[in-house]
């Protein structure tokens, strides 16, 4: 994935005229067999320690090469040590046939 933000990004992530939160994929770009696609990632400086985080999601992004993704990231950049809880992440079903959606959690350690 090729993380975008300014221009590049508001044509993938912008607001409706009815206030509707659109995130879209990249299908208009031309990319070479190997190469990375545009993305784009929302991310807050705020952190909590707990909290109700509610996604309203009217359509699933579905589709060759997309693996739509919710997820809430530890306090810090020290990645796995700082955790990950993935709330929605989609697979294509070509790569986990018959596999259900699930909530996982990633931890530098895990215990037994």
């Amino acid at each position: 994935m090729n993380f975008v933000d300014g221009d590049d990004a508001s044509k993938l992530a912008y607001v409706q005229d009815d206030g509707t939160v659109v995130l879209a994929v990249d299908d208009f770009s031309d990319v070479a067999a190997g190469g990375n696609r545009n993305s784009i990632r929302i991310t807050t400086k705020k952190s909590w320690e707990r909290g109700l985080f509610i996604a309203d999601i009217y359509a699933m992004p579905h589709g060759c090469g997309v693996w739509p993704a919710y997820w809430s990231l530890g306090n810090g950049k020290d990645w796995p040590n700082a955790g990950e809880i993935d709330i929605i992440g989609e697979r294509a079903p070509r790569l986990s046939p018959g596999r259900p959606r699930t909530c996982t959690d990633h931890t530098a350690t895990q215990r037994v």
